[in-house]
């Protein structure tokens, strides 16, 4: 299938020029051309790394969905209170929930692309809560991914030594050899004294 949407493209781009396609039909079939990225997910077969990474991530559901709570919640409530913070004396700039939330993402994620900012002595201060809570709120769940990526990768690395150690245990003493001898096979009841 993989390799059906990353054909599309050609036969959109052969579909445009013979048929003269315009407006919404032509943007449609434009989206399209964004499946030529499917490719780079034939990569992921071949890399053991992305193989384990979504593996871990698939084991990390409950702390992902955790952390996505934490986040999501943290946005709309932080987000809302600024609005009715600065609703009266920064309207330009925070004229919507909406809005105030994305400034609640952009300051809870400490990326700050300073296009939304409070002016008020209480919306800074409130910023400055948000940002000394969200670190603290957002590196418990992270930790605890972190950990189990940690751990995933360690058992991982250990099988690989293992199964190293195995190959060239094999590799020494074929399969048909007794490692055995005559004597360590005997009971102690049949020894002779």
């Amino acid at each position: 299938w993989l390799d059906v949407i990353a054909i599309i493209p050609l036969y959109v781009e052969i579909f445009e020029k013979f048929l003269h396609l315009q407006g919404e039909v032509l943007n449609i079939l434009k989206l399209f051309r964004m499946a030529r990225v499917a490719r780079c997910l034939k990569l992921i077969r071949r890399s053991k790394k992305l193989i384990l990474i979504f593996q871990i991530l698939r084991e990390c559901k409950e702390e992902l969905s955790l952390l996505l709570v934490v986040w999501v919640t943290g946005t709309l409530i932080s987000g809302s209170i600024m609005f009715y913070v600065e609703e009266n004396v920064n309207s330009e700039k925070f004229y919507s929930i909406l809005e105030s939330c994305w400034w609640a993402i952009t300051t809870i994620g400490t990326i700050g692309y300073g296009n939304i900012q409070p002016v008020t002595a209480v919306g800074l201060s409130l910023t400055t809560a948000i940002i000394f809570c969200s670190m603290i709120f957002m590196t418990v769940p992270m930790t605890i991914i972190i950990r189990r990526f940690s751990d995933s990768y360690e058992k991982v690395e250990r099988l690989n030594r293992m199964s190293s150690y195995l190959e060239l245990f094999l590799s020494k003493h074929p399969p048909g050899l007794s490692l055995t001898t005559k004597n360590s096979c005997r009971s102690p009841r049949s020894s002779r004294f």
